[in-house]
């Protein structure tokens, strides 16, 4: 089971460095393919953002038909989840934003391995073994 945050889907869709690696995982049919409703979000922005709203609802229709289901866990549980990691982050020096809180509170539930690209907000995560964290690039 995976659990793709906002950088992996993206790479994939621009086709950049690492998204190849993220193709793979997309194309295992054996592995159950998650993002938080969030993430979708910071990948629509992007996209609309760099281009339309037209082709940022292409790119979530695109990884939907990769086979990635949406989560929108928002539950008192995921929530307190994602604040909690967000505090303890920043208070050990870390950077990290809402979104990937959401993205590791998601694969925390879930017991899933999380697919990222970013190295900065990830790798403290990684360290403090608060997710199994798999970076693509």
């Amino acid at each position: 089971m995976i659990v793709f945050d906002a950088s992996a889907m993206i790479a994939y869709l621009r086709g950049e460095t690492g998204g190849e690696m993220v193709r793979d995982l997309l194309d295992d049919a054996d592995v159950e393919k998650y993002a938080h409703s969030i993430n979708l979000a910071e990948v629509f922005i992007s996209f609309a953002r760099s281009h339309s709203e037209r082709t940022a609802r292409e790119a979530l229709n695109t990884l939907h038909a990769a086979g990635i289901e949406e989560r929108s866990d928002m539950d008192i549980g995921l929530r307190q989840d994602a604040a909690a990691l967000v505090a303890q982050q920043r208070r050990n020096g870390h950077g990290l934003s809402s979104g990937d809180s959401f993205c590791i509170a998601l694969a925390r539930r879930l017991s899933a391995d999380l697919v990222t690209g970013d190295h900065p907000e990830f790798e403290p995560v990684q360290a403090a073994n608060l997710a199994r964290v798999t970076f693509f690039r």
